[in-house]
């Protein structure tokens, strides 16, 4: 999902939907299939319908299921091999009593007829509105919306295995759903489209959108010959937008299959429906979307790799579905791909990320919607750790890492949490990233580095890095930082790896460096650090030495209050390059150093009995 309308969110924590969002529903039971059939008429906040399940128990002695549903909705019967079953309803749960005991392992089936006007919230879990004078019904159900518009399992838990949707509607109108389209059959006023979905799927991931669509596809070449179908549902009035922008969701397609795994859901299809929110939302196999701007496409087309396929194990882990896709969507930027730089991207990330110095990518509030959505946190420092992940392990194995967590065969095709992104990333890079976890997953806030450098000869830089967080959660941040050595012909990128809160780093160089900059490239969550140049400093009397480097004139100011005996230049071998015996009392001295050659030199200047030390640069 992405694009979140923050006035809605308000709406979910306001209503007191989800004090049962943990879940009641399904505790002895394992869904198996559902086959729902629901008639839909978009000028109408209505539905009526049913759902027949197929599921087997998990427990012995079963004689009650529930079912997430919202007490606002009607159930007209509960039918199971011809008989009724007793039900009650309160507190969005449907409880049934079963005739018989069911016993551990055992399959069972039984339908659910139900009707009425769904109740309005959260980002809509479904809503009837308008575009362009024609009516439109859509549905999106993330986090906890799935049991207000049908009777399902909503947890994070267990995957539906497979679903047949059937939606009856005024035949004006196509269906968008889930899975492959089967057959739209049209009988007098009225249409019936069937989708078939054969993957497993998470109840908030089930979907479909009712208006007068225009169709068309494009197609994404996949290994074998074979084409991918990228069917496409939009608005009449948006047809012409719509063609000139889907496209370029092509080769970013191609670029996650190369990178990670081959889409999912290949034997069936992708596709967008257009629908009437600002934003996106990943159904599985359709996603729908409020526009077509390619961030926004390939935000969500990335998320059938992880968030569908692989789906977030509770919503205190949400990260693992928007982190990765909003990490992807930077990953389209860095191949060419996006609609900015890669630099620009990591920038803004960065930027996002840093405007405040708290928060964890852990939700331990997921009642706060605005918590377990925070653009700051789950989708944008979530991508910003990822790509820290990745520069500490490298790319090689980064992906080896992304690859493997999407091939498990315990977590694929079914939920995952962070434990599970650690414990890939370990096997692969043979690391501990206990501590890396502890601190930027579930820890607060960002590092600030004081770095300070000087040459420890013509053929060494020594680099001191001390860290400071911008949360007590955290005492330092494992992590690289890169750093840019340069003068005004050469430079190089060194990457250090911070595994204490200060460290000591010896570079060899080839060069002389008048500068160093901070991570160049924007690879570092980080604000206000600084990089200075440590020039040893003994017995200092508050001299000041300027400009620094210098070109042609070196100055030294604030010389008043002492009797200056002596001054010597020396370059980074020991070789005088100047010398002045005595200087007397003067306020300010200029040095000529235009003849000096490029480099590193030590200033050494005796103020009565103390001796007093800077580096400086001639650039």
């Amino acid at each position: 999902m992405k694009n979140l309308l923050i006035a809605l969110l308000f709406v979910y924590s306001s209503t007191g939907m989800f004090a049962n969002f943990v879940g009641v529903a399904g505790l002895n039971f394992d869904v198996k299939y559902h086959k729902v059939f629901w008639e839909i008429d978009p000028s109408s906040r209505y539905i009526k319908g049913n759902v027949y399940t197929e599921l087997q128990y998990t427990a012995d002695n079963v004689s009650h299921i529930k079912f997430d549903f919202s007490s606002a909705l009607t159930v007209n019967a509960v039918i199971s091999k011809g008989e009724e079953l007793d039900f009650t309803t309160g507190n969005n749960v449907l409880s049934i009593t079963l005739k018989k005991v069911g016993e551990k392992s055992f399959y069972d089936s039984l339908t659910i007829y139900y009707q009425g006007a769904p109740t309005t919230s959260g980002f809509g879990a479904f809503e009837q509105s308008y575009h362009s004078g024609s009516p439109i019904v859509w549905t999106l159900s993330e986090p906890y919306g799935a049991m207000e518009w049908w009777p399902c399992k909503q947890d994070l838990v267990d995957k539906i295995d497979s679903i047949d949707i059937y939606v009856k509607t005024p035949k004006v109108n196509k269906v968008a759903s889930n899975g492959v389209l089967i057959a739209e059959d049209v009988v007098g006023d009225f249409k019936t489209v069937h989708w078939k979905h054969r993957h497993p799927i998470a109840a908030y991931l089930v979907a479909i959108a009712v208006t007068n669509y225009v169709e068309y596809s494009d197609y994404v070449n996949l290994t074998g010959g074979r084409k991918l179908q990228i069917l496409n549902y939009v608005y009449p009035e948006s047809l012409e937008y719509a063609k000139a922008n889907t496209p370029n969701l092509i080769p970013i397609i191609e670029l996650y299959n190369r990178l990670f795994i081959e889409y999912p859901f290949s034997n069936e299809k992708y596709g967008h429906a257009q629908f009437g929110w600002g934003g996106g939302m990943e159904h599985q196999t359709m996603t729908f979307l409020g526009g077509f701007e390619k961030m926004l496409l390939a935000h969500e087309a990335a998320h059938q790799w992880f968030g569908d396929h692989v789906t977030c194990g509770s919503w205190a882990d949400i990260w693992v579905n928007e982190g990765f896709a909003t990490y992807l969507e930077g990953l389209s930027c860095e191949h060419g791909l996006g609609e900015q730089t890669w630099l620009a991207w990591k920038t803004g990330k960065i930027s996002s990320v840093t405007s405040q110095t708290y928060g964890s990518l852990f939700v331990t509030d997921t009642m706060n919607i605005n918590t377990v959505f925070s653009s700051r946190l789950s989708y944008n420092k979530g991508a910003m750790v990822l790509h820290t992940l990745r520069k500490l392990v490298g790319d090689e194995q980064f992906f080896a890492a992304c690859q493997n967590y999407l091939n498990d065969p315990v977590l694929k095709a079914g939920y995952a949490k962070t434990a599970d992104v650690q414990r890939h990333f370990e096997a692969v890079s043979g690391r501990n990233l206990t501590k890396f976890f502890a601190d930027w997953v579930y820890g607060q806030g960002y590092p600030v580095f004081d770095i300070k450098y000087k040459h420890k000869s013509a053929t060494e830089l020594q680099i001191e890095v001390s860290q400071t967080s911008t949360h007590s959660s955290v005492d330092y941040f494992e992590c690289k930082i890169p750093i840019k050595l340069q003068n005004s012909s050469q430079f190089k990128i060194v990457e250090l790896e911070i595994q204490s809160k200060t460290q000591v780093f010896t570079i060899p160089i080839d060069f002389s460096v008048s500068s160093v900059v901070f991570d160049p490239n924007k690879d570092v969550i980080s604000r206000n650090s600084v990089i200075t140049m440590a020039a040893e400093m003994i017995n200092n009397s508050n001299i000041i030495l300027f400009p620094n480097p210098a070109k042609s004139v070196l100055t030294l100011s604030n010389l008043s209050n002492f009797n200056l005996s002596k001054l010597e230049i020396t370059d980074l071998n020991g070789k005088i390059v100047y010398f002045k015996d005595t200087l007397g009392t003067v306020s300010e001295f200029n040095i000529e150093i235009s003849s000096f050659a490029k480099g590193i030199y030590l200033l050494k200047i005796k103020t009565d009995e103390k001796l007093n030390v800077f580096q400086f640069v001639k650039d």
